[in-house]
């Protein structure tokens, strides 16, 4: 099946996706934007009224491969058009483990032997990002790791790669971090300022739970034509030969997932009824059991609601489509967001909003670049 780059590298491709309201060219793609249909969010980041926020959803981390760091760059260059505000949100509610590159840093040293250091403890690694507690101990390791292996760079290239180092080290401890979250945001941040010249409006996605509380508990009310108009956009796609990136849901499917409070471990929740009772239910590893009931009749968020432990999973788009004017997505977001963009429409009633892929997106593919890496391209590079 045809993925986002096989798409965009024909004529009829793109037509497809600008179909669907994907564009790869900033002028289309700012014409087509509106003003939210709510200010929920342009007032919690402060934004001037009649801000278009134009957002870009990425996992938080130390570091980024090219073809990630065109998302951020493409969000940069957008918010040029005048009231476009550009918003990052770092999603924080990963599991720890689930990529490598949340907990460490990487560099490819000498005879391309990649090597690590660590953020935040192994142990953690079934934790959200969020609840992962870093300390200021192995910070100051791992900036001391990445000094070493700036020494070993080629003699022209150590003394401004070894300033940057030390600018970043500052600016890291200087933040405090105390979660894996705050860390590495606190790193990428300053990477995109002084190497993409990139200081957009940014929240944590855990900050917008009470936010978006209420488009999951209207989602939840509606999860059986939920599942249906999901599988039936993954149906259409594969049918037109277009990779959907996500898999078909099943009837015990819910957009919501739950960290246990006794050992942090994330949890994805499922349905059960019960007549007219639902429940939100989980078993966690550490051998307690979870279980939330969610109303009678037409189901809510229930005894959810007000829990900070609770979070929404792959859906999130869904909940802030009403509170943007645009997204920027990429590789696997973009196609994923045709059959997300289904259920805003056909479930909740809304006008999706359109996305922007990086025009430069082909070309910034990983196997383009090595080491590809922003973290090594900041430190090695002229600014």
């Amino acid at each position: 099946m045809r993925s986002l780059v096989d798409l965009l590298s024909s004529a009829d491709g793109r037509a497809f996706l600008e179909s669907r309201g994907v564009f790869d060219h900033r002028e289309a793609f700012v014409d087509a934007l509106r003003p939210p249909a709510r200010a929920d969010l342009a007032g919690l980041l402060g934004l001037a009224t009649g801000s278009l926020p134009v957002y870009v959803g990425q996992q938080v981390q130390p570091d980024y491969q090219s073809s990630v760091v065109a998302k951020f760059r493409a969000a940069r260059d957008v918010g040029e058009a005048p009231g476009v505000e550009p918003v990052v949100l770092w999603l924080d509610t990963d599991r720890a483990g689930s990529h490598k590159g949340q907990t460490t840093l990487s560099w490819l040293g000498r005879e391309e032997q990649v090597r690590t250091t660590r953020l935040a403890a192994r142990r953690w690694k079934d934790l959200e990002v969020r609840f992962v507690p870093v300390a200021e101990q192995d910070l100051g390791a791992a900036m001391a790791d990445l000094a070493k292996w700036v020494g070993e760079l080629p003699r022209d290239l150590r003394p401004a790669a070894g300033a940057r180092r030390a600018e970043l080290a500052e600016s890291l401890l200087a933040a405090r971090p105390s979660t894996l979250a705050e860390a590495n945001r606190a790193i990428a941040s300053f990477l995109l300022d002084r190497h993409l010249g990139f200081s957009p409006v940014s929240a944590l996605a855990s900050d917008l739970t009470a936010l978006v509380a209420e488009p999951v508990a209207e989602l939840i009310g509606q999860i059986d034509d939920v599942i249906s108009v999901f599988n039936g956009a993954i149906e259409a796609l594969a049918a037109q030969d277009v990779d959907p990136v996500v898999k078909p849901l099943g009837e015990e499917y819910l957009p919501l997932q739950y960290a246990c409070p006794d050992d942090g471990v994330r949890r994805r929740l499922m349905h059960e009824r019960r007549g007219a009772d639902h429940f939100a239910v989980a078993a966690c590893t550490c051998g307690r059991d979870f279980r939330f009931h969610l109303g009678s009749g037409v189901p809510s968020l229930g005894e959810l609601a007000g829990d900070d432990r609770w979070s929404p999973d792959v859906t999130l788009p869904v909940y802030l489509n009403a509170w943007a004017s645009g997204v920027v997505g990429g590789r696997s977001s973009a196609l994923y967001g045709l059959v997300l963009n289904e259920v805003v429409e056909k479930v909740l009633g809304e006008r999706a909003i359109p996305m922007l892929v990086p025009p430069d997106l082909a070309d910034a593919l990983p196997a383009q670049r090595n080491p590809d890496s922003l973290l090594y391209e900041f430190l090695v590079s002229a600014l």
